[in-house]
This record gives C-alpha cells, sequence and structure tokens, in this order.
C-alpha cells in the first residue's frame, strides 16, 4: 500500500507474500485430514475459500527465518511472548512466530461460535475461554505435528490466549448487543434519531469498550440486513451449516443521506473506525465514498453518498454537505427506504468466496448474479440481483411534492416495489486490500431506484 501527499491510498498486490501464505495453508491442510475435511466441505456446500477463514498461522524459525518474513513484507510486533508478523499494506493473516521454541504448526480459522461449528461437525471437545470473552479457543485436531484449531473473536483481534472474564462481562455482552438490536428503525425526525443514536453509542461504549460495542453493533446490522435479503439468508444458512457464521465477511456498505452524511462519519468515529481512500465516480454518476476500517475487529464500510466533484477533497465530518436540488442514486435510495443507519439497514454485505462456485450455486437456489463490475485477476465482484422492497407511499408523496419523481415512475414503485439490498461476491487473491474504482460506478447506476424495473 502506497500513501501519497494527498493522504490517498494506492493500494497494491503482494504476490511473493500470497503465494508462500498460500503454500503454507496448503502444506498445513495436507498434514492434518481433519482440516483438509473442512477445508473440502466449505468449498463444495459454501463456496468459500479456506483462505478466507484463516484467523492466523504458528509458524517458527525452522518454518521460515524473521528475515524472510520481512522480505515478504511483514513487520514484527512483540505480544506477549510471541512475536506477532502482520502485513499492513496486505489482506493477508498475520504470522505467531516464537525463536528458540518449538512449537507445533498450526492453523487457526476464526467462527462466530465455537459451539456452532462443533455442533455442526458433531465434534466434542475442550473449549478454553469464557463465553463471550475477548478469545476463545478450541483445539480441533492435531496429526503430523500440525494443529488445527478454531478461535472465537469478541472486540479484539490482537490477542492470541484465551481469556476468562467474569460473568458480568457475559452480561454486558448481552446487554449491549440487546441495545443495538432493539433501537428504533422508522424515524421521523432523522437529525434528533442521530442525536439518540450517538448517545445510545457513548452508553455502550461505557459498558464494554469502543471495540466490542463496534463489534456488537454490526453483528446486529448484519441479523436486520439478513432478514429483509434472501440471498443473504441462502448463504447464510449454507455457512451456519458449517459453524461458520459471518467470519468470511469483507465489507459492509452503508448508504446516507447528503444532510446526515458528516454525523454518519462521527458516529463511526466514535466506533474506533479511521479514514481510508475516498471514492468518486464521476461527474455523470454523481456519487461518492468514503472508506473506513477499525482494523482492531476487522470491519471495513463504505459509506456511500450523492457528490459533486468540488466535494471530493473536503473533510465530510468537519464541513458536512448541504442538501443538493436534485437527488442522485444514493440520495434517491435513502428518500424511499431510509438512510442504511435506520429503516434500510444495509444496501450491501460484501462476503469473501470462489467466485465461480458461488456464482453458480446461488443461480442454482434462483438467486441470479449480475454481471461482474470487477474481473481483476488479484479481485473478483459481483452483486447479487437486487433485493425488491416495497416502498412507504407516505415517502412517495413526499418526493412527487418536491418534485423528484414523476408520476409515471411514482406508480411504478408502488405497483413493483424498488430495488433495495443486494449480496455481494468478493474473491480477493495476492493480498489486494483496495477495491476497483473504475468500474463500481457502472454497478451503482444498474442499481439506481429509477432505472430499476423498467420495460
Amino acid at each position: 500500500m502506497i500513501r501519497n501527499n494527498e493522504n490517498t491510498f494506492q493500494w497494491t498486490t503482494h504476490g511473493k507474500a500470497w503465494d508462500w501464505l498460500a503454500t503454507s495453508i496448503n502444506q498445513l491442510t495436507t498434514a492434518n485430514s481433519a482440516l483438509d475435511q473442512i477445508a473440502v466441505r466449505a468449498l463444495k456446500r459454501g463456496g468459500i475459500q479456506l483462505i478466507d477463514l484463516v484467523d492466523h498461522l504458528t509458524l517458527d524459525r525452522r518454518d521460515i527465518a524473521p528475515d524472510e518474513l520481512q522480505g515478504l513484507g511483514f513487520s514484527e510486533q512483540t505480544e506477549g511472548e510471541r512475536s506477532v508478523w502482520r502485513h499492513r499494506g496486505a489482506s493477508l493473516p498475520p504470522v505467531l512466530y516464537k525463536e528458540g521454541s518449538r512449537e507445533l504448526k498450526s492453523v487457526a480459522l476464526r467462527v462466530d461460535r465455537i459451539e456452532e461449528f462443533l455442533q455442526s461437525h458433531r465434534l466434542s471437545k475442550k473449549i478454553d475461554g469464557s463465553p463471550f470473552s475477548r478469545l476463545r479457543r478450541c483445539i480441533v485436531a492435531t496429526q503430523n505435528d500440525t494443529r488445527f484449531t478454531i478461535v472465537e473473536r469478541h472486540g479484539d483481534g490482537h490477542i492470541y490466549s484465551p481469556t476468562h472474564e467474569s460473568s458480568q462481562n457475559l452480561r454486558d455482552y448481552m446487554v449491549t448487543l440487546n441495545a443495538w438490536s432493539t433501537r428504533p428503525r422508522e424515524v421521523d425526525d432523522p437529525a434528533e434519531a442521530m442525536q439518540s443514536l450517538c448517545e445510545l453509542a457513548s452508553r455502550q461504549i461505557e459498558r464494554v469498550g469502543v471495540d466490542l460495542a463496534a463489534e456488537l453493533f454490526f453483528e446486529a446490522e448484519r441479523r436486520y440486513f439478513c432478514i429483509r435479503n434472501r440471498a443473504a439468508q441462502l448463504q447464510r444458512n449454507r455457512q451456519d451449516e458449517l459453524g461458520l457464521g459471518w467470519s468470511n465477511h469483507d465489507h459492509h456498505t452503508f448508504r446516507s443521506s447528503r444532510e446526515l452524511f458528516a454525523d454518519l462519519i462521527t458516529f463511526f468515529t466514535a466506533l474506533g473506525f479511521t479514514p481510508r481512500e475516498k471514492f468518486y465516480a464521476g461527474t455523470e454518476a454523481g456519487w461518492g465514498a468514503q472508506v473506513v476500517e477499525n482494523s482492531a475487529i476487522g470491519i471495513t464500510l463504505f459509506l456511500d453518498v450523492d457528490l459533486g466533484p468540488e466535494e471530493l477533497a473536503i473533510d465530510f465530518q468537519q464541513q458536512g454537505l448541504g442538501s443538493a436540488d436534485r437527488l442522485g442514486t444514493i440520495g434517491l435510495w435513502c428518500a424511499l427506504h431510509g438512510d442504511s443507519l435506520f429503516g434500510a439497514g444495509l444496501h450491501h454485505l460484501a462476503v469473501l468466496a470462489d467466485f465461480d462456485r458461488l456464482t453458480e450455486s446461488l443461480a442454482e437456489r434462483a438467486v441470479p448474479v449480475m454481471a461482474p463490475f470487477s474481473t481483476l485477476p488479484y479481485l473478483k465482484q459481483a452483486f447479487t440481483e437486487g433485493e425488491i422492497w416495497r416502498v412507504n407511499e407516505r415517502r412517495i408523496a413526499d418526493l412527487l411534492r418536491r418534485d423528484h419523481l414523476s408520476g409515471t415512475t411514482a406508480e411504478r414503485f408502488v405497483e413493483q416495489g424498488v430495488v433495495g439490498s443486494h449480496l455481494e461476491i468478493i474473491q480477493r487473491s495476492q493480498g489486494f486490500k483496495g477495491f476497483e474504482q473504475k468500474k463500481v460506478s457502472s454497478i451503482i447506476a444498474k442499481t439506481d431506484p429509477s432505472r430499476y424495473g423498467r420495460e
């Protein structure tokens, strides 16, 4: 990754690091039949690649020397007794390294709930760590000096030893998840609702800390998204059969009205997110996005908004965006369904997968996939066909009154519904952490509510 003087991001591929990591995982998988079985089952039944589930590897000097890791772009951090090697510019799992001590080689896969994984695979194993603590771990199988473990994380991506916490921790966890899950969605005054939401966030952060509050927020958001998207329901069911949950999520996308965009940025900043690259799809497209990331919990967000070319350089949080005379793709979607942070929920959730396998298997279950909008060797992306939502006629009437819709379009929206959300299929390789900027505007244009349903 290159960060230039204008504070923009230019993500690059890391072929050597990717090839070494993929080869290492393949060798460890070959050595451990239980891990190999999981890899085969995940690919066959869920369209999921094993490398997209890896939380971390454990190796030592006999596997790779420190200077070799450094040569591949990894940098060392000391965490407890271990050295942790991370690649900051790539989408690659970390490597744990304990020099001078022979540990078993190990692959750790991340799952949402260890109990669900064990139940899915009919296993009875000891779980180290208290329920919903920062890290829980289970050794699934050891074979040929290679260990296969699964880990469950809650609000901390930088620890590797199981934690045992008090019963109060469990109560706080459940109270926070309940608070996010039951917050008001249908709002009459968006500005007032945003203020209330920020106050709710402050209480949850005080209760459980920033990162766990953020993680539980997104657990609630994914649940809400699944309720309203059949493709997500289908894929989630497959991944639940494998005991994985949404452990292979890549990014979450929120759409915002211009008026609330600064508040949206402020809200996610409070939840530990920092800015990454900005997108601008061009004058004709009329929209842009701010990418933000919370690296502690491994969550990346796309925050979409109608945007003019002169506005890309502004500080969204400090300056904000005023209302516009004309609604673009994002603004119209929000006017029809509500902002993503409230009634609409996520516009899409992107899941890491084997692109061709998952595309074909969804099509077999009558879930069509739109033409891909990225076909790069190291990045493939496509949306499922949009989920059609009914629109509140009060919203239609308001858009007519403000001259944002024609009478014909309004009738079509009432009769046919309007495209709402998508599931995104994404396949990454070569450690590429960025996104395709050149072609993304074409897919957003195809999801424009004003174009959907026309003969």
